[in-house]
């Protein structure tokens, strides 16, 4: 920063007061709480003492060109980088032609071309800046020989190769002459050693309005009595008629003996934390390999699920198929909804007992009442990868990875009448790639 404004001694901030408070300068080596607060003392005329000024950081500001026009009072937009692109290119191709005979004709042709550039040199020094260059070479041989005048034999062999390179001026620069130890500089050449962390929010969109009673839709009532006897025919499959919408004059009691479906009236934004760690190590020149662990914990994931289902301890926990259970849950008794739900399957004389058993009877089935993108899914992540890569170099490159991972979710409930998700692996889980 002190380069940006063009001063010699170094630290000197002095012309930001000028500009405004927000530009005063506190000592980051001290301080003192006040409260939930960091209080840090500052320096009064916005000069930074020179025995606090990093050595290595006034080495590395050397490479950084000073104010080159007048700029804003503090100091914004007063550089330029005036920055060309060369571009060198050259090219030739030739092409030989042979009529061996009035029948048999050959040629033989070559390309070469040729792209060197430089770009990104904005302080005309190693800081910055990239070094291109594509190399291509063609040749091709052909030959055609006429047997007849519907007969052609017409052989051919092309060869081409593709070579680029980018380097930047600053390979090969000596570390330790910004100050670095020997020991780190030699380090930093071979190995990185990179982590991360993250979250990350999802967005739920536009959900769509649910207006219950003002839409409508006419079920097929197969029968009243439990499959005994049919209620409909396809002659006449509607025999009570087609529903109409009822709008809000029924209140609570619309959609009764049918099913309804809402959203979730506090729905949360889902969210995950993801994070990494990964090591690479060069082995030698345009080689290296790199090997890494990433994890992901999604929470808060929406699904949809029924509301509308009877206690699990009516059902049987055998590990086997219990009919007694299962005849007891569908046997059909005396419905106390008779006469007030027309048109509907619960208008019949008989209703199964699972039905009565469930929190809302008076919805039809599991799905009679269900709500829309709550917040009960989660998911965990885990992965470990590798790769090796040889850069371009000579015309040949070859990059090879390999991950292993597995993806658990809890996003669907084994039974209707869980209270949490079943973990399982997800039917995304690639376990390798």
């Amino acid at each position: 920063m002190d380069a940006a404004f063009g001063n010699t001694g170094g630290g000197d901030f002095s012309q930001l007061l000028s500009a405004g408070g927000i530009y005063q300068i506190y000592g980051p080596l001290t301080g003192a709480r006040e409260g939930s607060r960091v209080c840090r003392p500052l320096l009064p005329t916005n000069v930074i003492p020179r025995s606090r000024l990093n050595p290595i950081a006034l080495n590395y500001l050397k490479f950084y060109t000073g104010p080159n026009q007048a700029g804003r009072a503090d100091g914004r937009d007063n550089f330029l980088a005036n920055t060309t692109r060369t571009e060198d290119f050259n090219s030739e191709l030739g092409r030989l032609d042979f009529n061996l005979s009035d029948r048999h004709t050959f040629f033989f042709n070559f390309r070469h071309n040729e792209r060197l550039q430089l770009r990104g040199d904005r302080f005309k020094n190693i800081a910055t800046g990239n070094f291109l260059s594509r190399v291509n070479w063609g040749a091709m041989l052909d030959d055609v020989y006429t047997f007849s005048p519907t007969t052609v034999l017409n052989t051919r062999f092309n060869w081409t190769r593709f070579t680029e390179g980018g380097t930047r001026p600053s390979l090969g620069f000596d570390l330790t002459s910004l100050g670095f130890p020997a020991s780190l500089a030699a380090a930093s050449s071979q190995a990185v050693l990179r982590a991360g962390i993250g979250v990350y929010y999802f967005t739920e969109g536009l959900i769509p309005s649910q207006q219950p009673g003002y839409f409508q839709r006419t079920p097929l009532v197969a029968t009243l009595d439990g499959y005994l006897t049919p209620a409909a025919t396809l002659s006449n499959p509607f025999p009570n008629g087609i529903l109409a919408p009822v709008g809000n004059s029924l209140g609570i009691n619309t959609f009764l003996g049918q099913s309804v479906t809402f959203y979730n009236p506090s729905v949360d934004n889902p969210y995950s934390v993801r994070w990494n760690l990964s090591i690479q190590r060069e082995l030698s020149r345009n080689l290296l390999v790199e090997a890494g662990y990433m994890g992901n914990h999604a929470v808060r994931l929406t699904g949809n699920r029924g509301l509308n289902w009877a206690p699990r301890q009516f059902f049987s926990t055998a590990p086997f198929r219990d009919q007694p259970v299962i005849d007891r849950m569908t046997a059909n008794v005396t419905n106390p909804f008779t006469g007030l739900m027309p048109g509907t399957a619960l208008d019949g004389r008989t209703v199964a007992v699972a039905q009565l058993l469930q929190p809302y009877p008076q919805f039809s089935g599991d799905g009679g009442v269900a709500i829309n993108t709550d917040n009960f899914g989660s998911s965990y992540f885990h992965m470990f990868q590798a790769r090796l890569e040889k850069r371009h170099a000579g015309g040949f490159a070859y990059l090879v990875n390999y991950q292993y991972s597995r993806l658990m979710e809890k996003r669907s409930f084994l039974n209707p009448s869980d209270l949490t998700p079943e973990k399982r692996v997800a039917g995304e889980d690639r376990p390798h790639r």
